[in-house]
Formats: structure tokens, C-alpha cells, sequence
């Protein structure tokens, strides 16, 4: 393949005199005559390229590897995180990277090498290290969302025993639902992780094993963030609802000693008027019965909240 690409208007490449990096922003028909054209891919591979999959996938082909990756990245219109699906050609010299979200961890990146020879000679020294430096990138990308649910679990957790304990049912499934999201996104990514930096390492020319270590460090260090929130925010749960289900018994008994003290005072009430139904004297009678009934609930009321305090 010669050095010079004539590249469509979707790519940006970067490159040195060892490797090229070529990213597809949302690629079309077009890239994929520029691939077929510079590159000796599978035809099947390549018009699954144009199709978003819903699984991570890596192949080992004689001259290549094809691999889907996920990552999340957050949309602010739904407010919360999605996968964004990012595939990647990996021959011993280039790496083609395709996906159909902005991916501002390589936006940001992309810039930062344009102006810093020595930042492009570090990243690109291998299609290996391009390779392994670009899934780090992306899972500390990730360490800004796991910030986020860590304030909001603070926040979550400032709120408890501020007798809010209904309103905060919702935002604690909130927080469980962005955990429940990223942990879905990242934890396929582990294996496709253990595959390239076991079994995969002959075919790069040469295979970075710290920087393999620190990717897999990078994965963890996300991946252990989500466990310790995820058990963080059930103890948060569980004390909430037990709380709230303790007040809520508490109501209901209360509502059954007001109940209990009412029930004798209408049964007399009712007795006397069906004796004598017109009878003033009755009815004043009747009235104060219940009046005294009700006060003496008030009191008891009253009492019981003071004996809790």
C-alpha cells in the first residue's frame, strides 16, 4: 500500500515514520471504497462496518485484526450514558478507526498530536502502542462519569434522615440506573482486554507489556469505581427504605389507636340516636362525645410524637 492516501473528507490521519492512524468519523460508502481500495479487507467485514453491532467482537485475520469496542459517552438531551460502538482495523503498521458518535477522548487527542511531535512519536511508536494507548485513553475518559455519580450518591446521601425519604426513591434509582448503564458498557470489554495482551501479542511486531498492564489497570481501576458505588448506593437504599417503611408503620398504627379510641364514642352516638332521633339533649350529647373523642386523639397524637423525640 503506498505511503501517500487519497482520503475522503470523514477522516482524519495522523502519522510517523513507523505508524498511521486513520480515524472515520461516521463512515459512508465512500470510505469503504477507500478501504477496499488501500486495503486488502474482508468484503463481509467491511459492509458490516457500515452497520452499527451490539456486541464487542475481535477477529484475528491473516494480515489484520477487526475489532468492536464500547465505551460511553454521555447524552445530555437523555441525560445519561449510551454505548458508542468504535471499530478498529489493526495491521502491523496502521490502525483505521470507524465509529458513528463524536468521541471527544480522540477529538481532544487528534488536536493535542497535530501540535506535539514528541506526544505523536510516544503514542504512535507502534501500531501496538497506538493501540493499547487508545483504549486507556478511552476507559480514563471514563473516570469524569464515575466523578459525577459519586457526587450525586454524596448528595443522595447528605439528604438521608431529613424525612425526604419518599422523594429520595427516585434519585436513588436514578443513580442506580447510570451505575447499572456503564457497568452493562464496560464489562465486555474485559475479555476482548485478556485476548489481545494473551493471545494476540505475536502479531504485532512488538508488544508493549507495561503499557499492556497499565490498560488493564486503567479498566480495573474503572471497573472497581462502579462496584464500590453500585454496593455504596444499595446500603444507601436499603437503609432508606427501611426507614421510610418504619414511618410508614408507625402512621398506620397510630391511624389504629385513633381508630380503636372513635369506634365506642360513634357506636354510643349512633345507640342514643336511634333511641330518641329528635331529642336536642341527645344530639348535644352526641357532639361532645365526639368532640372529647377527637381531643383525646390529638392529645395521644401529640404525646406519641414527643416520646419519639
Amino acid at each position: 500500500m503506498p505511503d501517500q492516501l487519497t482520503t475522503t473528507q470523514h477522516m482524519r490521519t495522523i502519522k510517523t515514520k513507523k505508524v498511521s492512524w486513520i480515524d472515520i468519523d461516521k463512515p459512508d460508502s465512500e470510505d469503504i471504497v477507500f478501504l477496499k481500495k488501500y486495503f486488502d479487507f474482508d468484503p463481509i467485514i467491511l459492509k458490516e462496518y457500515l452497520k452499527r453491532n451490539k456486541q464487542t467482537k475481535i477477529e484475528k485475520h491473516k494480515n489484520y485484526l477487526f475489532l468492536i469496542l464500547y465505551f460511553p459517552i454521555f447524552d445530555r438531551q437523555a441525560k445519561k450514558a449510551h454505548p458508542a460502538e468504535i471499530d478498529f482495523f489493526i495491521t502491523k503498521d496502521r490502525i483505521v478507526t470507524g465509529h458513528y458518535d463524536e468521541i471527544m477522548p480522540f477529538e481532544d487527542l487528534i488536536q493535542r498530536l497535530a501540535l506535539s511531535n514528541s506526544l505523536k512519536k510516544q503514542y504512535l511508536l507502534s501500531s501496538s502502542h497506538l493501540l493499547l494507548n487508545l483504549i486507556n485513553l478511552l476507559f480514563d475518559a471514563c473516570q469524569p462519569m464515575l466523578d459525577h455519580i459519586q457526587s450525586n450518591i454524596e448528595k443522595i446521601d447528605n439528604q438521608s434522615f431529613n424525612d425526604n425519604e419518599a422523594k429520595l426513591l427516585n434519585e436513588i434509582a436514578i443513580v442506580k440506573r447510570d451505575i447499572n448503564n456503564l457497568r452493562l458498557i464496560i464489562r465486555p470489554q474485559h475479555h476482548i482486554l485478556k485476548i489481545i495482551t494473551s493471545r494476540l501479542t505475536r502479531f504485532f511486531k512488538s508488544f508493549p507489556k507495561i503499557l499492556a498492564q497499565e490498560t488493564m489497570s486503567s479498566y480495573l481501576r474503572v471497573w472497581h469505581r462502579l462496584e464500590i458505588h453500585k454496593q455504596t448506593i444499595e446500603a444507601i437504599e436499603n437503609t432508606n427504605t427501611n426507614l421510610l417503611s418504619f414511618k410508614m408503620n408507625r402512621k398506620v398504627n397510630i391511624a389504629t389507636v385513633v381508630s380503636a379510641l372513635l369506634l365506642p364514642l360513634f357506636f354510643i352516638t349512633s345507640f342514643f340516636n336511634c333511641i330518641n332521633p329528635t331529642n336536642f339533649t341527645l344530639r348535644l350529647m352526641t357532639i361532645l362525645l365526639l368532640a372529647t373523642g377527637i381531643i383525646i386523639s390529638v392529645v395521644f397524637i401529640i404525646l406519641h410524637k414527643q416520646k419519639k423525640l
